[in-house]
C-alpha cells in the first residue's frame, strides 16, 4: 500500500504536466502577396494553436518545437503561463505537449537538443516525447549539438568562475576550467569548427570538445556608488537613530551601486598576433596566448572601445560609455590613441573633455576618421602622429545620433531599390529615434528619409534580395534592383529550409513556401536566425 502511494505521489507532477487537453493545430490558406512576374497571387498557410506563438524551432526530422505563451489582453504583456509542444506540420498532428512556467524555466533549443533550465537544474528533453533523457546541475550558456557539448556553470560547484564542458549524451561534465561568467559573456566568436574565443573579463580560447586553450585575464567592469542616494540613506539613518530606532546603512544591497560592463575592445587578429584592450591595459599576444607586449591605460578614462590597425599602427577609439542594464551609459572620457603595433609604444593620445557626451559610432574612409557624437559629427585626418580636425557638423532639430548605417539598409523609390551605403553622393546616419538622416557630401544639407521607404535586407540568394520592414517584404531581382514580388511578410521572419515562418499580429504562425524564389534549399545567405 505504501509503495503504491509513493508511486502515485511520484507520478502526480508528471501526469499533471502532460494530462491537459491536447492542442490540435488548425490550418487555413491565406493570401500573402503578389508575384509580379506572373501577376499571380502568393499564398501561405496560417497555423493556429489556440494560444499565442512565442517561439518556434525546427527539429532535424522537420517537425517543430513550439513555445506557446498567454498574453494579458488588457496590458498587451506576456504572462508567465504557457505550453511547449512538438508537432508535425506535414500531418498537422501534435506529438506531445506539456505545461511550461515561464517565470521558473527557460528552454534552450539548438538542432535536436532541447534543454529545460530551472535555476541550477537542467533537463535534456527527448524531442520525440518531451520526456527527460537526463537531469543534471548547471546553467547552460551555449549549446554545440555537432560537438556533443554544452558550456555550463554549476552554481553549486564553482559558481560563475568555473566553466564546464558538458557531454550532451550523458549530462555529465567532461572538463572544467576557469572562464568567468558572472557578468555574462560579451561575445563568443568561433575561430574554426571546434575552437571558440570567448570575451568575458578578458579573452579565453576554448576547444569545445576537450576544454584546452589559453586565457588573457582582464578587468572589464567597474562599480560606481551613487553618492546622492548614499547621502539620503545616511540622513534617513541619522533621523531614525535620533528617533531611537538605531541607524542601519548598507549601500551594496540597496541599489546605490551601479555596475558598468564591457569596458573592453574588440580583438583584432593580424597574422600571428591578436590585439586587445580592457580597462587598464592594451596588449598584443601570440596565437597561443603569450603576451608579446602590454601598455598601461588610464582606467579613469577608459570605457567601451574599438581597435583598428592601419599599417604598423594600432588605433584605439575609446567611446566614453559602458553598458549598464544593457544600454549605453556615460563612463570614462572619449579619446583616440595610437600605438606602435610591434612594441606597444604610445604614439599620441587626443582626449575630449566632453564627459557628458560620447562617441556613438565611428567610420574610417582613407585617412579620414568620422567621429559620431549624439549631437554632432567631427571629421579628422589621422596619422601615426595625431589628428587634424577638418569639419564639425552640428545636428539639427535636436536629433540624437545612434550610428552610421549598415550595408543591409535599402531605399525604395520609383520601384527601384538602392543600397544606401553604395550612394556616393550622400552620407546616411541613423538616429536614436530610428530616423535615417541624409546628408550631401559636404554635410551642408540634412533631411530625413521617409520611414516607409526604408527596407532591411534579411535574406539573399543567387537571384534575389529579400528586403523587409515590420510589415512587408519586397523580393528584388539582383539583375536590375526591381521588385519581382510583394509579400505581407515582416523582416523578422525566420527561414527553415525553403520556407518562411512568421507571427501575424494575432500571434498565429504563418508558413510561406519560398521555392518560387530559390533554386536550391541551400541557395541563401543572410542574417535570419534558424530558431526564434
Amino acid at each position: 500500500m505504501k509503495k503504491g502511494l509513493i508511486l502515485l505521489l511520484w507520478l502526480h507532477p508528471l501526469v499533471s504536466t502532460f494530462s491537459q487537453s491536447k492542442i490540435q493545430p488548425t490550418f487555413s490558406n491565406i493570401e500573402i502577396g503578389t508575384d509580379f512576374r506572373t501577376n499571380t497571387r502568393l499564398t501561405g498557410r496560417e497555423i493556429s494553436f489556440g494560444m499565442p506563438v512565442y517561439r518556434i524551432h525546427r527539429l532535424p526530422d522537420e517537425s517543430f518545437a513550439v513555445m506557446l505563451r498567454k498574453k494579458n489582453p488588457n496590458k498587451e504583456m506576456w504572462t508567465f503561463k504557457g505550453e511547449v509542444m512538438a508537432f508535425d506540420p506535414a500531418s498537422g498532428q501534435t506529438k506531445w505537449q506539456k505545461k511550461f512556467k515561464y517565470a521558473q524555466s527557460q528552454l534552450l533549443l539548438d538542432g535536436n537538443i532541447m534543454l529545460q533550465q530551472r535555476g541550477n537544474k537542467m533537463e535534456r528533453l527527448n524531442p520525440q516525447t518531451g520526456m527527460p533523457l537526463w537531469i543534471s546541475k548547471g546553467t547552460a550558456f551555449k549549446i554545440f549539438p555537432e560537438l556533443n557539448r554544452a558550456l555550463c556553470y554549476n552554481l553549486q560547484g564553482g559558481g560563475y568562475k568555473v566553466m564546464q564542458g558538458m557531454d550532451l549524451e550523458s549530462g555529465k561534465p567532461v572538463w572544467s576550467r576557469n572562464v568567468p561568467g558572472i557578468y555574462g559573456w560579451e561575445n563568443l566568436q568561433m575561430l574554426n569548427d571546434e575552437t571558440a574565443l570567448i570575451k568575458s573579463s578578458g579573452l579565453h580560447l576554448v576547444n569545445i570538445t576537450d576544454g584546452d586553450g589559453w586565457d588573457i585575464d582582464r578587468v572589464s567592469h567597474a562599480e560606481k556608488v551613487d553618492m546622492k542616494q548614499v547621502g539620503l540613506a545616511l540622513l534617513t539613518g541619522v533621523a531614525m537613530g535620533a528617533a531611537g530606532g538605531g541607524a542601519y546603512y548598507g549601500y551594496g544591497a540597496n541599489g546605490y551601486t551601479n555596475m558598468f560592463l564591457e569596458i573592453s575592445s574588440n580583438p583584432v587578429f593580424d597574422k600571428d598576433s591578436v590585439f586587445f584592450a580592457a580597462k587598464n591595459k592594451i596588449s598584443c599576444h601570440s596565437v597561443d596566448g603569450k603576451t608579446l607586449w602590454s601598455t598601461e591605460l588610464n582606467d579613469k578614462l577608459t570605457s567601451k572601445s574599438h581597435l583598428f590597425k592601419e599599417g604598423n599602427v594600432l588605433y584605439i577609439v575609446n567611446h566614453g560609455y559602458a553598458m549598464k542594464f544593457g544600454l549605453p551609459a556615460r563612463f570614462g572620457t572619449p579619446f583616440i590613441a595610437a600605438f606602435d603595433a610591434a612594441t606597444g609604444q604610445q604614439l599620441f593620445m587626443k582626449v575630449w573633455g566632453e564627459r557628458k557626451n560620447y562617441f556613438t559610432d565611428y567610420m574610417v574612409q582613407g585617412n579620414e576618421l568620422y567621429l559620431l557624437f549624439r549631437d554632432k559629427l567631427e571629421i579628422h585626418e589621422f596619422s601615426p602622429v595625431g589628428l587634424t580636425k577638418i569639419n564639425t557638423v552640428d545636428m539639427q532639430d535636436g536629433d540624437r545620433m545612434h550610428s552610421f548605417i549598415s550595408d543591409d539598409l535599402f531605399s525604395k523609390k520609383d520601384s527601384v531599390c538602392s543600397q544606401l551605403s553604395l550612394d556616393r553622393t550622400h552620407y546616411y546616419i541613423l538616429s536614436e529615434a530610428g530616423d535615417i538622416l541624409q546628408f550631401n557630401n559636404d554635410f551642408t544639407h540634412q533631411e530625413k528619409l521617409e520611414k516607409n521607404s526604408i527596407y532591411r535586407k534579411y535574406l539573399e540568394n543567387i537571384g534575389f534580395l529579400f528586403l523587409g520592414n515590420g510589415k512587408e517584404t519586397f523580393i528584388v531581382s539582383k539583375a536590375d534592383n526591381l521588385p519581382v514580388a510583394h509579400c505581407k511578410i515582416p523582416a523578422t521572419a525566420i527561414r527553415f529550409g525553403t520556407k518562411f515562418y512568421f507571427r501575424k499580429p494575432n500571434l498565429n504562425m504563418v508558413e510561406f513556401d519560398l521555392r518560387p524564389f530559390m533554386t536550391t534549399a541551400g541557395d541563401s545567405v543572410g542574417n535570419i536566425p534558424q530558431n526564434h
